[in-house]
């Protein structure tokens, strides 16, 4: 996996946002996957309730993996999987990519949340960042289940020293990435001129 250093995970993943971003408009797969794969290891340090969430990123990020060299950019594998018209079948390149990009969306305002209010949770800030990015994508009995658990994420200060930071040492890598993925997630879903299915 791309981040291997357990004590710069923040900062790891900041570097591997901004060289993305910095690919926009043509974003590559390998580069874009490099990034997701930073994100696996930070939704680790949210302990057991995404557990699931975790699992379904690695294998995601693995079939993108598989097509990387015949689709060496994202607006690549958008193209193929239109070209067979299997852009919202489950389990195609294009809708695991579209899947992807909501799980950036969920960190993005996860660390959004915690550098604008000092004393909210973690719990807090993952469950806004749950409902606005990845609830609309998961049935029921996922949802509820993911609500549950809310209650047992680690606490704030635990949860940024598992990052290798702490409050006031990860303003500036949370404020960069907040910034600037979201122009990486609109480029992303930029693409996508269907209704994508939840």
């Amino acid at each position: 996996m791309a981040a291997s250093d357990e004590g710069n995970l923040l900062p790891q993943l900041v570097q591997q946002l901004l060289f993305v971003r910095d690919e926009i408009p043509n974003i590559k797969t390998l580069d874009f996957i490099n990034l997701i794969e930073h994100v696996v290891v930070i939704f680790d340090k949210l302990g057991a309730v995404l557990a699931f969430a975790k699992a379904d990123m690695v294998i995601k990020c693995a079939s993108l993996r598989s097509v990387a060299d015949k689709c060496p950019t994202l607006k690549d594998i958008y193209e193929a999987d239109k070209a067979t018209k299997t852009l919202t079948k489950k389990g195609s390149n294009a809708r695991n990519l579209h899947r992807l990009t909501g799980v950036l969306s969920f960190l993005r305002l996860l660390l959004m949340k915690l550098i604008e209010d000092p004393v909210c949770t973690t719990g807090t800030a993952a469950s806004y960042a749950y409902e606005q990015a990845l609830a609309p994508a998961h049935t029921f009995m996922i949802k509820s289940a993911v609500r549950a658990g809310m209650y047992v994420l680690p606490g704030r200060v635990a949860f940024m020293a598992s990052l290798g930071v702490t409050d006031d040492s990860a303003r500036e890598s949370a404020n960069t990435l907040v910034i600037s993925a979201q122009p990486v997630v609109d480029a992303v879903l930029g693409l996508y001129k269907e209704k994508m299915p939840v």
